[in-house]
């Protein structure tokens, strides 16, 4: 594990100088200081005041004495940053963070609102905490951009969260936190485990051909819940609950649906 906690792949043994940083979305050169792919997004905002950030390929535009960009593209929360609400960035951060739990304070939210791992923090480290951590953190360094829009109204249209993906492979999380706590399945939902439940439809951009499959072993013969992905919803956030003691959801609508749980199966790809 070298620069920012990341793994060093290396050209030989005794390392000839053409080694690569392994940032899950992208290689980087510690020689050169470059990524050796663009960034697939630009903040036009931030671009116009700060003309590094045209540079698609540069390591935290040129400044990695004061910057880190520890996966190489971004998880926003769309309240922090420029434009954005204080208050409701201070409660989506907290929100983020008690979701997290023991892992909180492994989490930092830039003044961008981007989030990403905290300085001496491995992603090897923070994957091992649980399912949750792991797909969160396969969104952070993901090639599409994933952001949380809390408080809009549109997660309302899904009974407190919503997830809409978009065509660049990344998508937004609507949830409404007010909304919550509320009957979820059989059991009660926070506004943290409805976060979680939407994170793992998020995960459906990353791997789609798995998730499907996954999700089809999950749904059983119900056609509703395999197309919405719900039977890889309920298991994802029932890991979670697992995880944190709290009641296990059996099914997605009391009456309507059979148990859809199987801790056994994997959900996410081998590596």
């Amino acid at each position: 594990m070298k620069f920012t906690g990341h793994e060093r792949d290396l050209a030989e043994p005794s390392g000839t100088g053409d080694d690569l940083d392994y940032m899950h979305a992208r290689f980087c050169s510690p020689i050169t200081g470059r990524f050796l792919s663009v960034d697939p997004k630009v903040t036009l905002k931030r671009a116009m005041k700060r003309p590094q950030g045209w540079n698609r390929y540069s390591y935290a535009v040129n400044n990695p004495l004061k910057y880190i960009d520890p996966t190489g593209q971004v998880f926003r929360l769309s309240s922090c940053g420029e434009g954005g609400n204080t208050d409701q960035c201070a409660a989506d951060t907290q929100l983020l963070r008690d979701a997290l739990g023991a892992n909180g304070d492994q989490i930092r939210v830039n003044v961008d609102g981007t989030v990403s791992l905290a300085k001496g923090v491995s992603a090897a480290e923070f994957a091992s905490a649980g399912d949750f951590q792991k797909g969160l953190l396969m969104l952070i360094g993901a090639q599409g951009d994933f952001s949380l829009v809390t408080g809009s109204g549109e997660g309302a249209k899904r009974g407190g969260g919503l997830f809409v993906p978009d065509e660049a492979g990344g998508g937004t999380i609507y949830l409404e936190p007010a909304m919550f706590p509320r009957q979820t399945g059989d059991v009660m939902g926070t506004a943290e485990i409805g976060f979680v439940h939407e994170i793992g439809h998020a995960l459906r951009q990353l791997f789609p051909t798995y998730f499907d499959k996954v999700n089809g072993a999950l749904s059983g013969k119900d056609q509703i819940l395999s197309i919405k992905g719900e039977g890889y919803g309920v298991n994802f956030e029932d890991r979670y609950r697992r995880s944190i003691g709290v009641d296990i959801r059996t099914s997605y609508d009391p009456g309507l649906y059979d148990p859809i749980l199987n801790f056994d199966l994997d959900l996410f790809p081998p590596e």
